[in-house]
């Protein structure tokens, strides 16, 4: 689901849908959708490609959420998340990426598409063989 454009230009949009059959009790058991979609860009910049600045926008209606870290920062009772009615949740991810052959590391911020709630730094290290 990804499409390189110009060596440059790098477009993604991942996808997914989980259907559940969730037990009602005495009512028997009900379908349960969640789906999530994530379009992504990325540019890279240098001719050895080695920098990049990517940007993903996530949007899903999970029942819990799937990044307990932000629950944790917008409920400092710690109540479970539950998203019974399906309602949508968004995200905005975006940073700079260095990458090597075997060595990646990256720099996200991550916040509500408005600003508004929590925003946090996501730091990642990858290594591959």
């Amino acid at each position: 689901q990804g499409l390189l454009l110009k060596e440059r230009h790098y477009f993604n949009l991942y996808t997914s849908l989980q259907l559940r059959a969730v037990d009602m009790g005495s009512e028997g058991n009900s379908l349960s959708a969640t789906w999530f979609c994530v379009p992504a860009y990325r540019v890279f910049w240098g001719s050895s490609r080695q920098w990049s600045f990517g940007f993903e926008y996530f949007m899903a209606n999970p029942r819990k959420l799937p990044m307990k870290l932000v629950q944790y920062m917008v409920d400092p009772d710690r109540i479970e998340f539950d998203n019974s009615a399906r309602r949508m949740v968004d995200y905005l991810f975006w940073g700079v990426q260095y990458s090597r052959r075997h060595f990646r590391i990256e720099t996200t911020l991550a916040h509500h598409p408005s600003f508004a709630g929590p925003k946090f730094l996501v730091m990642n290290f990858g290594w591959s063989i």
